[in-house]
């Protein structure tokens, strides 16, 4: 729970210009159908929206780094649209993969090697990256028979799922503690708590396939 030193000190880091001009920037983005300045992504109408407004199990919350420490607001349910929020907790049938070890490059090398997994698998899947990251993050949002599973088991098969498409020897640079249940991530199209730089989707892969969901 946040003290009154904490809550003034995200009150004033909110008044700062540039984070105005990062929020005015992100306003006139969201009404765009272009990603930024690459015009040859389109936002595609995915399914992954869809299932984050109507879920009304996930958490959102407030969080940044000042002047070196995490502070973070308590978690709550979505309210459309607070524009405060900038991180929500995982969702039991979604899974996660970023790169925290290893410097940018590395990162997008073994980034783009898993994207083309997915792709050969026809995995519906989306990727989303802030400047300043060590890697883009790809997002599963529908890997429902995580659902079925205890919370023990869902970290296996999470574990298990990400191996098949992970580079050979490249897994233990991995952000593992992603794969725990309600593990707080960053919020779609909101500024990064840490680079306060926007969350972007680079884009989505829908396969063709009619309600395409993660193999077994």
């Amino acid at each position: 729970m946040m003290n009154n030193q904490q809550a003034n000190q995200i009150l004033e880091f909110r008044k700062k210009d540039t984070m105005e001009a990062e929020r005015e920037r992100f306003v006139e983005w969201i009404n765009n159908d272009t990603i930024g300045d690459e015009k040859h992504y389109k936002i595609n109408e995915g399914k992954f929206s869809e299932i984050l407004v109507y879920d009304n199990g996930l958490r959102f919350c407030e969080m940044w780094k000042i002047d070196g420490e995490v502070i973070r607001g308590e978690l709550e349910k979505y309210c459309f649209f607070d524009k405060t929020f900038n991180t929500r907790t995982k969702r039991n049938a979604e899974t996660c993969l970023e790169i925290d070890k290893l410097d940018f490059e590395k990162s997008w090398n073994i980034i783009c090697e898993v994207v083309l997994s997915l792709m050969r698998n026809d995995i519906h899947f989306a990727v989303f990256y802030a400047k300043g990251q060590r890697s883009p993050h790809i997002r599963i949002y529908d890997f429902e028979e995580l659902e079925l599973l205890n919370p023990k088991q869902r970290i296996k098969a999470q574990i298990e799922f990400w191996r098949r498409h992970v580079p050979f020897g490249c897994f233990q640079y991995i952000d593992s503690g992603m794969f725990v249940d309600k593990h707080t991530l960053q919020l779609e199209f909101s500024i990064h708590w840490k680079y306060r730089t926007m969350f972007k989707l680079l884009f989505e892969y829908v396969p063709e396939v009619k309600d395409a969901k993660v193999k077994e």
